[in-house]
């Protein structure tokens, strides 16, 4: 029997209805369960996510993703409509600009940002909501923020730094938020700047998930540090995931996200360490399954506190209103 009706039926309720309570309580001081994406820059963040959503994001050298990216993945039955996406940002009203070809979405995004953040390498906070509906899609939505870069570049403010540091401090704070840092295989986990902020925050590693990129660059003894074996060893209790995601050689000869699968599973499997390890420390497939179930644990979680602070908000504003003048 397929899953997929009974999700429908008792998830993705569940999913629609914080995913709109986030747009109307924006600016609101009531937090929502939500999956925010950090890391370095250049660690990989945006190749994850274009894996787990099996679309293109906007690509370069320095900074890529200059505002929060409210990525809401929406999966498809197969008897609905063709998949198509809706992009605006949190500053316009009405329903967004759809998009009937997926390869567009990364132009939408990147015309969107110098909008909200100029044609520079500026960041700005006002996030751009995007919602993808996909017939293969993850029900997933993650905040994707930028990557942590310690020096200006060219027309970078000289606090670039300050910038994004504060701007994922805000995002990783709540408590009803999990952390899903990106780190290279090669990078000391334990020095890498998104865990030393999300440990911060997160001091026992109780909400935040590492997803490791560039495994093929890893060193031996990887097995140890995904599992978190050793008193040297980085400890998170959400875990680990290794994924390999599409070289930028790959990525130019435009081969799909299927084969981009068939060849993360197929370096997995040959390979002398990982082939060795459990199957749920390893592949793109692994991960998102992973983050779904994380996500509808957290929602289930946080509701009734979210339910408890909406009605005190609603009673506080009541009361503001009870103290206007009478016209």
């Amino acid at each position: 029997m397929s899953l997929l009706p009974l999700h429908e039926k008792k998830v993705r309720p569940l999913l629609d209805a914080v995913d709109r309570l986030r747009e109307v309580l924006a600016g609101e001081p009531i937090k929502l369960p939500t999956i925010v994406v950090t890391g370095d820059q250049s660690s990989g963040k945006s190749s994850v996510l274009e894996s787990i959503s099996g679309i293109n994001l906007p690509r370069g050298q320095n900074i890529v993703t200059r505002c929060p990216l409210v990525l809401r993945l929406v999966r498809l039955s197969e008897s609905q409509a063709r998949p198509y996406a809706v992009i605006k940002s949190s500053l316009e009203t009405g329903d967004g600009k759809r998009i009937n070809c997926l390869d567009a979405i990364g132009d939408a995004i990147t015309e969107i940002t110098s909008k909200l953040a100029g044609n520079n390498a500026n960041v700005s906070n006002t996030p751009i909501n995007l919602t993808v509906y996909k017939h293969d899609s993850p029900d997933l939505t993650l905040v994707d923020l930028p990557g942590i870069t310690r020096n200006p570049v060219g027309d970078q403010p000289p606090n670039i730094y300050e910038l994004i540091t504060d701007m994922i401090s805000y995002y990783i704070k709540p408590e009803e938020t999990v952390i899903l840092n990106v780190i290279p295989a090669s990078t000391d986990f334990s020095t890498s700047e998104s865990i030393r902020m999300s440990k911060a925050v997160d001091k026992n590693g109780a909400r935040t998930i590492g997803v490791i990129t560039k495994i093929d660059r890893c060193d031996k003894g990887i097995s140890n540090k995904l599992e978190g074996n050793g008193k040297d060893n980085l400890q998170l209790k959400l875990g680990y995931v290794a994924v390999r995601n599409r070289t930028q050689e790959e990525v130019d000869s435009r081969i799909s996200f299927e084969e981009a699968r068939r060849r993360e599973q197929e370096f997995f499997e040959s390979h002398e360490e990982l082939c060795k390890m459990s199957p749920h420390f390893l592949g793109t497939q692994q991960l998102a399954t992973k983050l779904m179930n994380i996500q509808i644990d957290r929602i289930r979680e946080t509701l009734p506190s979210i339910q408890g602070k909406g009605s005190q908000r609603l009673k506080d504003i009541e009361k503001e209103l009870g103290v206007l003048p009478q016209h």
